[in-house]
């Protein structure tokens, strides 16, 4: 029986045939398809096998009124703030990940990870849900995948190849309640999330 594939609320594609759980190799580590309901699952048996503090990143799109200021002109690329938190332990973020993980894995306009200090190891989750594993030892890695039944493909179908012109996909802000992304960000800085930089969206 095929296990239907679930996408999160905030993101849409027309067509998502061939979208399936799986994992592919890359340079860096691994690119992976994971259902909405095993998303957060699969973040924390990645947090489980760090032994390293971690920082939390977390990409929120420019407001309007910032790109005002940035966008010479309406042919020009869109922005986003990258923010961090450092010094997190395993427990620290997977409690971040339970008091906030709802909205920021349903939110289809931001993006979110953890990674070391080193940049040795990164889990990487983009605003349509294609989670990158950067890993300096990917072996390491591959019981995750065998223990959620995560398949290996040579080369995988993702949320954002399947996007074109007759195929249109969109990217909305997810909101629990008064809730969203934006109020998450607010709440870590209270808690010491500071302000990375802007960089160009594409």
């Amino acid at each position: 029986m095929t296990i239907k594939f679930r996408t999160v609320k905030g993101v849409s594609v027309s067509n998502i045939k061939g979208i399936h759980e799986a994992f592919c190799k890359t340079e860096r580590g691994f690119l992976v398809n994971v259902s909405a309901e095993n998303i957060l699952t699969f973040i924390f048996e990645f947090l489980e096998m760090q032994n390293d503090m971690m920082f939390f990143v977390l990409e929120l799109p420019c407001t309007r009124d910032e790109e005002s200021k940035l966008r010479k002109d309406d042919r020009a690329p869109f922005h986003k703030n990258i923010y961090y938190l450092d010094w997190l332990g395993v427990q620290a973020a997977k409690d971040l990940l339970i008091k906030y993980g709802d909205i920021l894995i349903n939110d289809g306009m931001s993006g979110f990870g953890f990674g070391t200090p080193h940049g040795e190891t990164e889990i990487f989750v983009s605003p349509y849900k294609i989670i990158n594993l950067f890993v300096s030892n990917p072996s390491d890695y591959l019981s995750i995948f065998k223990k959620m039944g995560i398949i290996q493909e040579d080369r995988i179908v993702t949320m954002r190849s399947r996007i074109d012109q007759d195929h249109p996909g969109t990217l909305t802000l997810y909101k629990k309640g008064l809730d969203d992304v934006y109020k998450v960000c607010e709440d870590l800085r209270v808690n010491g999330l500071y302000f990375g930089k802007t960089v160009e969206s594409y």
